[in-house]
Parts: structure tokens; C-alpha cells; sequence
């Protein structure tokens, strides 16, 4: 009933009670004067009541327009929001939402929010309702959203937990905002830094090699003894270059490697290496390494040293562990 409704009941109540004045003029003055009262008492009553309904009018409209200012926050918000039940099935739905999973609004409404994730994100969708169920808030959640018939992509969700007065849960709201473009710069920058990083590292190695070449000519006009110059030549490569360093030499034109300039990071390393050089010589009829070099005229570089072709130049399980 609203407030003209109710105004026009009050003045037809009025009439039929002068109506009922007017028929007792024949009756004794108090008996009148106590009617009278009684219609004034209730007249009170009545423009009390009036006023009652009109402020619970005056609230009404203020609750509806709240309300709608509400649902109109709530559908024009830029970032996706949603109500669920605790299962996780869409109750509402705004437009950024719908956008988001590429549904209209109201084709949203029934459907499992599980539908809109990325299969591999299931499992951990599930734990996460679970928790729920013992939060007022959950932490920030990244997951990958699959929209109906487009790429899937990354959103951040965040749910507060709607208890009632039991404190049981008994929906979830959930805000969903669009990471991808986060994500992306973040991979940029991720990008770049290793990009720098290696440009640094690329930077030092070439800035060892200037060093290492001019210490080593240096090093190469020091002496004219060549022993002492192959051994402070490989002394500068290790540990700068390699952990070890063999030059070997040819001397009086012998084809064979029997004194060869040998240094290493370490006294033990030295002396192993000195004993395998001793105990397995290489064959000047070898097909790599220095007889090979000899053979040819032209260097060889090896980068990456396979455990086959480690294996396959060893004499024995014993060379081949101690190569290692």
C-alpha cells in the first residue's frame, strides 16, 4: 500500500466517524464529549501512522536507489566479478565477467565456474573451494581462464567467503582481473635480464681473453727458453681459461709426446694427470688430438666432450674413470 492508498482509507475512516458524531447529537453531552475524544485520540493515531508510512516510503526509495547504484557498481566495474554458490555455480554475473569468459550475462547464470578453467588448474580449483569453506577471504589465486571459444589467459581471483548467521558459508564472491598484460612485461623483464645477464657474462669472458692474449705475448717475449715460456703460457690458462693445461712437445723431431708442459688448479689433479699421461700414452697414429693435428696442419676444437668418445679413446675402465 503506498501513501496516497493509505491517505484516502484514513479520510473515508474520518468521514464515517463524523457520520457516527452527527448521529449522537442526541445524546447526553458527555456521552458526546467522550466520542469527540475518542475520534480526536484516534485522528492522532492516525496522522501518526500517516507519517510512519511515509518516512517508511521516504526509506523504500532510498533502499531501491541504493540498490540499483549497487547493480550498477556491480555491472560496470572494470574488473570481473561473480557469485557463486559454494560449489562454485554462477548465481551472477557483470558485464566485465561475461566479456571475460565470452558468455552473455544471462546464459552465465547456472553455470559451473569450473567450465571457464583451464583443464590442468582443476584439481587445484577444487582444493581451493575446499578451503573456502574454513576462509572469510582467500589469497590472491592466479589461474588460467578458458573463455568459451577463445585462447586461454591469465587472471588473478580473489573470493571472499558470505556467511549467514550460523556462520555457514553459503555463497562466494569472487573478483577476476585480466594478468596477461602483467605477465607479459613480467616476461619481458625477465627476458632482459638474462638477456643483460649473458651480455655481462659474454662481456667478462671476452675482457679474460684480451687480458689472457696480452699477458700471453707478454709471457711469449719474457724468455727465450721455450719450456719456461710453454709453462708461464700455461700458467696464465689455468685456472683463467681451464682447469688444466697439457702443451705437448716434439723434441728432435722424435714422433712421440714423452715430456709434454702439463698444469692443473691443483698439485693432485698435476700429479694424475702426469701419471696418465705415462701410463697411456697417445699414439702418434691416433685419430684426434695432437698426432692428428700433426697429420693435418690445421687445429682442432673440441667443445663438448661426449662420454662415448671419452669412452671409446680409453684404454681401459680405469683410464676412462679417472678421464672423467
Amino acid at each position: 500500500m503506498d501513501v496516497d492508498d493509505f491517505s484516502q482509507q484514513l479520510e473515508t475512516l474520518r468521514s464515517r466517524v463524523i457520520g457516527l458524531v452527527q448521529r449522537t447529537g442526541s445524546e447526553p453531552y458527555s456521552q458526546q464529549e467522550l466520542t469527540l475524544e475518542a475520534f480526536e485520540e484516534l485522528q492522532i493515531t492516525l496522522e501518526e501512522l500517516k507519517i510512519a508510512s511515509e518516512e517508511l516510503q521516504v526509506t523504500r526509495i532510498v533502499i531501491e536507489k541504493e540498490r540499483q547504484r549497487y547493480q550498477e557498481l556491480f555491472d560496470f566495474a572494470p574488473d570481473g566479478y561473480l557469485v557463486t554458490d559454494t560449489f562454485g555455480t554462477i548465481l551472477e554475473a557483470n558485464r566485465a565477467a561475461s566479456i571475460h569468459l565470452n558468455v552473455l550475462q544471462r546464459f552465465l547464470i547456472g553455470k559451473p565456474l569450473l567450465t571457464f578453467i583451464a583443464q590442468p588448474d582443476h584439481q587445484a580449483f577444487f582444493n581451493y573451494l575446499t578451503q573456502l569453506q574454513q576462509l572469510d577471504r582467500g589469497g590472491e589465486w592466479e589461474v588460467c581462464l578458458q573463455p568459451r571459444e577463445k585462447i586461454c589467459f591469465d587472471v588473478a581471483l580473489t573470493v571472499v567467503t558470505v556467511r549467514n548467521e550460523k556462520g555457514q558459508a553459503v555463497a562466494l564472491r569472487w573478483l577476476m582481473r585480466d594478468i596477461s598484460q602483467r605477465k607479459h612485461l613480467e616476461l619481458q623483464r625477465q627476458q632482459l635480464f638474462a638477456n643483460e645477464q649473458a651480455a655481462r657474462i659474454a662481456a667478462q669472458a671476452a675482457e679474460k681473453r684480451s687480458n689472457f692474449l696480452a699477458e700471453a705475448s707478454s709471457v711469449l717475449a719474457s724468455s727465450l727458453d721455450y719450456r719456461i715460456t710453454l709453462t708461464s703460457v700455461a700458467q696464465l690458462a689455468v685456472p683463467t681459461l681451464a682447469d688444466w693445461c697439457i702443451v705437448d712437445v716434439i723434441e728432435d723431431n722424435l714422433p712421440v709426446f714423452t715430456n709434454p708442459v702439463i698444469v692443473a688448479s691443483e698439485p693432485a689433479k698435476e700429479a694424475l694427470i702426469r701419471e696418465l699421461q705415462q701410463r697411456y700414452p697417445i699414439s702418434i697414429d691416433a685419430d684426434y688430438g695432437p698426432p692428428k693435428v700433426l697429420r693435418t696442419g690445421k687445429p682442432e676444437l673440441v667443445t663438448n666432450i661426449l662420454e662415448s668418445s671419452l669412452q671409446r679413446k680409453s684404454s681401459n675402465e680405469e683410464h676412462f674413470s679417472n678421464s672423467k
